[in-house]
């Protein structure tokens, strides 16, 4: 009988142990580096061999910014938080060939535990919150905004492999039709780059480190060039996020006045030196239509405004808004826009003047909200508009009940200050009978506007 419990007793005994030593290999902790080893970055920066145009290789004094994570569970990877990481932006310098801590409080050392290290170039010391940081890198060295990970736990030796977050292209711009393109012919806007972008180290795919809250704001414009006579396309380099670069994104928009042109990636593009690009605009913006006072702008697809002036033999112009609103100037302080003739140098003035100025010159905001291109008009433009619309009266009532819209409300609110005293008071010009009249009215005066735009 004692034989028979035993022998039950052994088996029982064998049995735990075979399920005891049955456990998965991932559960089987390995050898950590001795505590307060510290770290031996390795690696450098992934580029195309054919590439010149990126930083290719880390220089002697180059710093970059390192995030350090405890793992809790040594088969899960560990992501930085805004705060309470284990190293929170530590500045290592390359020095003879190799990165060492800039100062004693930026070492790293194994505390025994693997730590999932987020490395960046170039540093910056305000980079205090890994997962919102601003991207405010100059724009001639943002296609040297670099980013890479590594794992330091059984090997002193971390491997970080740093890759370009930005793209650079090269955009030739074409018109639709053969002939000259003339030199105003567009604002262009590039989207996903600008203010509203910013980099987060904490997302689990390393592509996908750009975040975009609002892509619709998150852009930049390219300013206006002068063309030489005769050329046949608008060129200019942009830089651009790689992972922004698939099919399906919307990457740039092109404006003239109700002109808009959106260009849509067709494929998905992978960073290789600059690429070049060539975009033709379609039909919305006409380039060899010739305008004449009165006429519907543009003059295909659905009317933005009516031409109240010429130039260039009606290559060029003026147009008004087919539709104003109502709005107060801003606020009462000179802001230096007492341009007379052109509404467009008032409006640099204000925006020079308060970096908010869209929350506190409505008149100029609301233009602004129209579009690329659309501005409040300067004193003398609103005469011109105010003598068209007198001289042409039957003939423009006639053209806006034609598009069931009724007859034309225009409101002439000027940008130009008043320089007898230009703190209070801005111009004002209407039609109230058969004369134009041209009064001053407060800043704080609510009053009507038509949004300008030239072509």
């Amino acid at each position: 009988m004692k034989n028979r419990y035993f022998k039950l007793f052994l088996m029982l005994v064998l049995a735990g142990c075979f399920v005891g030593c049955s456990d998965d290999d991932d559960d089987v902790i390995p050898e950590w580096l001795p505590v307060g080893t510290e770290p031996v970055f390795k690696g450098g920066i992934e580029v195309d061999v054919e590439n010149t145009v990126f930083k290719r290789e880390f220089e002697e004094g180059d710093m970059i910014g390192i995030f350090a994570v405890e793992r809790d569970d040594h088969n899960r990877v560990a992501y930085p938080k805004a705060e309470g990481n284990y190293v929170n932006n530590a500045r290592w310098v390359m020095r003879n060939g190799k990165w060492v801590p800039a100062r004693e409080r930026d070492s790293i050392h194994f505390a025994g535990k693997p730590l999932d290290i987020y490395a960046y170039y170039p540093y910056d010391v305000e980079n205090v919150d890994p997962t919102r940081m601003e991207v405010v890198v100059p724009q001639e060295h943002r296609l040297d905004l670099l980013t890479a990970r590594g794992v330091f736990s059984e090997d002193d030796s971390v491997e970080l492999t740093f890759r370009h977050k930005f793209a650079l292209l090269r955009a030739r711009v074409l018109p639709n039709g053969i002939g000259a393109m003339p030199s105003d012919l567009m604002t262009a806007r590039v989207y996903f780059v600008g203010k509203e972008g910013y980099l987060n180290l904490s997302v689990a795919d390393p592509r996908n480190e750009m975040v975009f809250d609002y892509p619709e704001k998150c852009y930049t414009e390219v300013p206006q060039a002068e063309i030489p006579e005769g050329a046949t396309y608008r060129e200019f380099d942009v830089f651009v996020p790689v992972q922004t670069l698939v099919k399906g994104n919307r990457l740039f928009q092109f404006t003239q006045c109700g002109g808009v042109v959106n260009h849509v990636l067709e494929e998905n593009l992978v960073m290789k030196g600059v690429m070049d690009m060539e975009i033709l605009l379609q039909a919305d913006i006409d380039t060899e239509h010739v305008y004449q006072v009165g006429d519907v702008y543009p003059s295909t697809g659905f009317p933005a405004g009516i031409v109240i002036k010429v130039t260039d033999g009606g290559k060029h112009g003026t147009i008004a808004a087919l539709s104003g609103f109502s709005r107060t100037w801003g606020t009462k302080e000179i802001t230096g826009a007492t341009n007379e003739e052109d509404g467009r140098e008032n409006h640099k003035a204000v925006e020079a003047y308060d970096p908010e100025w869209e929350s506190h010159f409505p008149a100029f905001a609301a233009c602004r909200e129209l579009g690329e291109g659309w501005y409040l008009g300067a004193k003398q433009e609103y005469i011109t508009l105010f003598n068209f619309y007198k001289e042409n009266k039957t003939d423009v009532n006639a053209l806006f009940r034609s598009w069931g819209m009724g007859s034309p409300s225009f409101g002439g609110l000027s940008s130009t200050e008043n320089t007898a005293n230009p703190k209070n008071y801005v111009w004002n010009i209407s039609l109230p009978g058969s004369s134009v009249s041209i009064s001053q009215v407060t800043k704080s005066a609510t009053a009507k506007i038509s949004p300008l735009c030239r072509f």
